[in-house]
């Protein structure tokens, strides 16, 4: 059953198989683990674990035996064997058909990581007292921090390389793709970038609730936004925000900063020569 199943999800482009299963049994230090297997090699009999600890553990291939083994270990803290799951992707979902981070991203990105500590920084600081400004100021802020890690999908690579992947036709993914586009390109953030890629990057980025007065009202803003997407558009945006969820999650250094504290002076003043907003962008 288990190497049918094996089988079945790495010949398919909707579903995968994560193993739950006890690290020491593969000679490898910790104990239980989650990992999704990528590929299967019939002659060999053996699976490719893509370890989702990267850091520890890159990818690597187990026997099937091996990996049966580690799965029947006894879970301490439930006395109960571990085993696996198929997932399967939603038969109403639509991939990444516009924009997307660049592929090359990865947890040690150094840039991405530093650009989210600027980005966060900046939020910190106080508002500017015209609104029009302060959301200059922001998507400014945000493009030079996020722009070199944004991607746009032209229709023509949507159509060749992800029609045959989903349910949708080439036709259907090539509309979709223009409305997308037509409906980041008519939002209030969008005016001040020249990438649409960076706009739904900003309207996706996971605003931390209570983080700052700044981060809140951006994150009303796209709220609001959001309401009038149609669902291939929100659609999109959720992709985006799952993809910055993870990064973000997995940047070494972690990019954390403590939140406003209010006894403290500010940090930075709209009006003030050391404010970094000023420093950074001329409006």
């Amino acid at each position: 059953m288990l190497r049918k199943d094996v089988v079945a999800s790495v010949r398919s482009d909707t579903n995968v198989i994560v193993a739950s299963y006890d690290r020491s049994q593969l000679q490898q230090t910790g104990t239980g683990h989650f990992s999704p297997l990528a590929a299967y090699h019939t002659a060999s009999d053996r699976v490719l674990i893509m370890d989702v600890a990267r850091f520890k553990y890159p990818p690597h291939w187990v026997t099937l035996r091996q990996l049966q083994v580690a799965m029947c270990s006894l879970d301490k803290s439930t006395k109960r064997t571990r085993g696996y799951v198929m997932l399967q992707l939603r038969t109403d979902s639509m991939p990444l058909i516009a924009f997307a981070l660049k592929s090359n991203l990865g947890s040690n990105d150094a840039d991405f990581a530093t650009a989210v500590l600027s980005w966060k920084e900046f939020l910190l600081c106080d508002m500017m007292p015209d609104e029009k400004e302060e959301l200059q100021l922001c998507c400014r802020k945000f493009g030079q921090c996020f722009s070199p890690h944004a991607l746009c999908s032209s229709e023509k690579d949507v159509m060749v390389d992800k029609a045959n992947n989903y349910r949708d036709s080439a036709e259907s993914l090539s509309k979709a793709c223009r409305t997308v586009c037509s409906e980041v390109r008519q939002t209030s953030i969008a005016g001040v970038f020249s990438s649409s890629a960076v706009a739904a990057l900003m309207l996706a980025w996971p605003f931390e609730p209570g983080y700052s007065e700044r981060s809140d009202r951006l994150a009303q803003l796209a709220k609001q936004e959001l309401k009038s997407f149609s669902p291939d558009t929100r659609n999109e945006i959720d992709l985006l925000t799952t993809q910055l969820l993870t990064l973000i999650e997995c940047s070494r250094p972690p990019p954390v900063l403590p939140g406003k504290v209010n006894s403290e002076p500010s940090k930075c003043q709209w009006h003030s020569d050391a404010c970094c907003c000023i420093n950074d962008i001329k409006l």
